[in-house]
């Protein structure tokens, strides 16, 4: 198979599976069903986006009320948005939260993030951050600013500390506050998933994230599959979820360009034959 067969084979799978609105019910089916969304194209990531929802008509106006839907989806929690992807803000189901909190969360919140703090892993702001959060409704940068001390910390300042705490989950976006975004820990708002995510390996974690991405985009190098991952995970331990993956029998091997890949072993590739152009003479 070529990278272009693949994306022929992706574009037409994607297409199948997506049901166009502008609901929060298309929205939250359209991530539950792809697991790694953004909401506009990402070349770099080729994974489906939202705008997908808007078919033909994905004009500034249609864009905008997506965007709204996915707000209120983001507010009432039933789809998550993750920062954990350098320069993409991507939306997961609530059901994979668990496994990537696993991956990159703290075990004892409230006690690791003072320990980070203590060893210069995270600054002192935002170990102040989490605790004022901690105790108090979701905030913006401005209100955390007032909150701290507005005569000895700026909301810039504030955002800085935010930029700390959200690739490791500690704290996500839950909302807008008059166009800015406000934010909670995660252990307060959804402390099952931070338990859930105590009982589960990080092997296994990374197991069922590889899974769900495969199920995406239907053939992956192991190159591919590490390096997106590698925010999660080092590069290592998705090679070897990659292998425990293969010994159980769940993937099967593919070729990719001339490349060693892999999909699910349920996964049938099969390309629909075009469309008739129409009736000949």
């Amino acid at each position: 198979m070529t990278r272009d067969e693949r994306l022929a084979l992706q574009h037409q799978y994607w297409e199948s599976q997506t049901r166009p609105g502008l609901t929060p019910t298309h929205v939250v089916e359209f991530v539950e069903e792809f697991g790694f969304v953004p909401l506009t194209a990402a070349p770099d990531l080729r994974l489906p986006a939202l705008e997908r929802l808007l078919a033909e008509s994905a004009s500034e106006e249609h864009l905008a009320g997506l965007h709204a839907v996915l707000e209120r989806c983001v507010a009432s929690h039933t789809v998550v948005e993750v920062d954990c992807w350098p320069g993409h803000k991507l939306y997961l189901p609530d059901e994979l939260l668990p496994f990537c909190y696993a991956l990159t969360g703290d075990r004892r919140p409230q006690r690791d993030v003072a320990s980070q703090v203590q060893q210069g892993k995270l600054s002192r702001l935002a170990g102040e951050v989490y605790e004022a959060l901690l105790a108090s409704p979701p905030l913006s940068a401005a209100g955390l600013r007032d909150l701290l001390g507005a005569g000895r910390v700026s909301a810039l300042a504030v955002e800085r500390a935010v930029a700390e705490l959200t690739p490791t989950l500690k704290v996500i976006r839950v909302g807008l506050d008059d166009g800015t975004p406000i934010w909670q820990p995660l252990v307060r708002i959804d402390p099952e998933t931070t338990h859930a995510a105590e009982q589960i390996s990080r092997p296994e974690a990374l197991a069922a994230l590889i899974s769900k991405l495969l199920g995406t985009v239907l053939v992956a190098t192991e190159d591919e599959l590490a390096h997106f991952f590698h925010p999660l995970a080092p590069l290592s331990r998705t090679r070897a979820a990659l292998r425990g993956l293969q010994a159980g029998r769940e993937l099967v091997p593919e070729s990719l360009d001339g490349e060693a890949a892999v999909r699910l072993a349920h996964h049938a590739l099969t390309l629909d034959p075009p469309e008739p152009d129409g009736p000949r003479d």
